[in-house]
């Protein structure tokens, strides 16, 4: 029982990881028109037509995976360390031993790449399409083909970085004695000459400063792309936040691409520091942002603090709610579950809230502040469509649609199928739905849902 803002700091954090590709395994045909949730799974969110929140979000959604999707596919990944798997199996990941340290990033490599695609160019390990390593970590495990480690001897020898505990044997029994009886030799030579360590701290042959450095509920991933420096930053908060965020970047200047709005604008403030550049963020809850680094820059550019939104106005009640076929009044905004009809106090699906008002200002900067809805809301003002939001914060720019003198506001609010689950499940209730797999199995809590706010009209310099 997600909509797309529950999941977005989970799919967030998978970007931050590497995944550059979102694939929806799973969606059930529904042969029914309204009587959703239909056919489910027992796992996972369902993506299916009979969502509530399918009309709404899920062109929004998507839309931000696509946008994500393309960045992070430019160019190459910049990672510092690549961690050798081993060639036990079956295998889907290693070992980070020793640990990353912050503001680093860092692949896998297994042994068909160390052979057939590793080589050294100027004492980093790189790969034909250009990515590279400054630091190649085996694993600490006892086995280790003698190809494998004659050719990272090769690597060794050419100047690569490479760290880790000696093997023993060979896993393998092809020419087997002479294979453990080479695996030693080999060991001799490397680790009895010091051209192999094994250490504890991976700072200490990293010669650089860290890549990106963030506190660590802010995640992160770096793409280059000829010219471009290309940084993914998420806020993985529900809460609102300012960094200074400190990039290895030398004499670049940053540029603000927002992937949720689609907009792009020049870093407001930066600082240049050496080989790094310091940027100051405001994060809005679950917020992500592409820092983007092509043009020179010269000196640093320092902005007066954003100025804080001033409220010219609030909306209050009474607000006209439509649920279906029924159309009630809201002396005052409140949640749906607290109401004394079961028919909103469980409803689930679209409830339009509708309101005239008057506004003594029709400037670009007007922004109207929503406040606190559960989940999503559209935004309809004077005929004219302003966007679906999908997350917090619920704000959007009112121009050009508002106008001074009198306004029709009308925000259609969407909810999960949970509460018209629970009120199915009410004794002496007769089921409106139908869903295949109960996912939650009684008692299911309600959740809050529909616009809370306060509304408010402010006005906002810049709406990012």
């Amino acid at each position: 029982m997600n909509t797309p803002r529950d999941i977005k700091a989970l799919g967030d954090w998978s970007l931050s990881e590497g995944v550059n590709q979102s694939i929806y395994s799973t969606y059930f045909h529904q042969p029914w028109e309204k009587i959703g949730p239909g056919i489910c799974a027992w796992y996972g969110t369902e993506i299916n037509r009979l969502n509530t929140w399918w009309n709404l979000a899920m062109k929004p959604w998507v839309d931000y995976q696509r946008k994500c999707t393309v960045m992070l596919q430019a160019g190459n990944p910049i990672a510092d360390v690549a961690y050798f798997i081993g060639e036990d199996t079956p295998k889907m990941r290693g070992i980070r031993e020793p640990a990353l340290p912050a503001g680093y990033d860092y692949d896998y490599i297994n042994a068909e790449v160390i052979q057939n695609r590793l080589s050294v160019k100027d004492g980093r390990l790189v790969l034909p399409e250009g990515t590279s390593y400054r630091v190649l970590v085996l694993p600490p495990m006892e086995t280790m083909r003698p190809d494998v480690l004659r050719k990272i001897k090769s690597l060794v020898e050419a100047g690569a970085t490479v760290i880790g505990p000696a093997p023993k044997k060979s896993p393998s029994l092809e020419n087997y004695p002479q294979c453990d009886a080479e695996v030693e030799s080999l060991v001799k030579e490397l680790w009895a000459g010091e051209k192999i360590r094994s250490i504890t701290d991976l700072q200490t042959v990293l010669p650089c400063g860290p890549d990106v450095v963030v506190p660590p509920d802010v995640v992160w991933k770096h793409r280059t792309d000829g010219s471009r420096e290309i940084y993914f930053i998420a806020n993985q908060t529900d809460k609102a936040r300012d960094e200074k965020i400190s990039f290895r970047v030398k004499g670049k200047e940053p540029e603000l691409w927002w992937p949720e709005s689609g907009k792009t604008e020049p870093a407001q403030s930066f600082q240049l520091q050496g080989d790094r550049v310091e940027v100051p963020l405001h994060l809005e809850p679950l917020t992500s942002v592409f820092v983007v680094f092509e043009k020179p820059a010269t000196q640093d550019r320092i902005a007066r603090p954003a100025s804080q939104p001033s409220i010219i106005q609030e909306i209050t009640g009474p607000w006209e709610v439509r649920f279906d076929e029924k159309t009630v009044t809201f002396d005052k905004l409140m949640p749906w579950p607290e109401h004394a009809d079961p028919e909103i106090k469980y409803y689930s699906g679209e409830a339009v809230y509708r309101k005239e008002f008057e506004a003594s200002s029709a400037k670009s900067d007007v922004v109207l502040d929503l406040g606190e809805v559960n989940a999503i809301a559209k935004v309809v003002l004077n005929g004219q469509d302003l966007g679906v939001l999908w997350k917090p914060p619920y704000r959007v720019n009112m121009f050009p649609a508002i106008k001074a003198g009198k306004n029709r506001l009308e925000i259609t609010v969407v909810q999960t199928w949970n509460n018209r689950i629970v009120g199915d499940a009410q004794p002496g209730a007769t089921p409106t739905v139908f869903i295949s797999y109960k996912s939650k199995k009684p008692p299911i809590d309600l959740q809050p849902s529909g616009l809370l706010g306060p509304v408010k009209l402010e006005i906002v310099k810049e709406l990012k």
